[in-house]
């Protein structure tokens, strides 16, 4: 008797790479067996987080906004503009955001479809989740991430807001964004 590597039944024989046979159909059913790594299964889930990131850093953006009137707030916004909406659909799939549509006014040109991800919270999630991977915008991410920790650690006092240390630490966090955009 052998154990499956998924649900750890005890079977007579595997039906493929260490599987039982109700574990091994159901994965070729959602396609998710593509290859083996150290005799065990990749899925394609890992294969599309995989290719999201190097798509991402060859066509995403990551901005930093601050605002301190009427009062201090800081935004970072990471979006991917393609002309192929069904290149964003996995972004918007695995980490919400909205995709836009924008016309361009040349109307010989292919309308723009535009992914953004707004939100402080999914956007730590989703730079944290991708960063090894990233190569061309890690400099970056990093940079964001540390803004995006103290916005999302920062619980402030009614009718106070961000502290001037921090204020500057943001604005200079944005220069160094935009000064390592142009660069890559």
């Amino acid at each position: 008797m052998k154990n499956c590597t998924l649900c750890k039944i005890q079977v007579r024989e595997y039906a493929a790479r260490g599987l039982c046979w109700a574990c091994y159909s159901k994965g070729r059913r959602q396609g998710k067996w593509a290859i083996r790594y150290d005799n065990k299964p990749v899925t394609l889930e890992r294969l599309d987080l995989a290719w999201m990131a190097g798509f991402f850093d060859g066509e995403g953006s990551i901005s930093l906004s601050v605002h301190t009137q009427p009062k201090n707030r800081i935004q970072v916004q990471i979006q991917i503009t393609n002309s192929i909406k069904a290149t964003l659909e996995p972004f918007s799939k695995y980490f919400s955001g909205n995709i836009n549509k924008h016309y361009r006014k040349n109307p010989k040109e292919l309308p723009q479809y535009k992914w953004s991800l707004q939100s402080a919270k999914k956007s730590y999630e989703f730079l944290n989740r991708f960063m090894p991977y990233f190569r061309a915008k890690a400099d970056v991410a990093e940079l964001a991430i540390k803004a995006l920790e103290i916005q999302l650690n920062h619980k402030p006092r009614k009718g106070f807001g961000y502290t001037d240390d921090q204020i500057e630490f943001f604005k200079e966090t944005k220069q160094n964004i935009i000064r390592l955009n142009k660069c890559s």
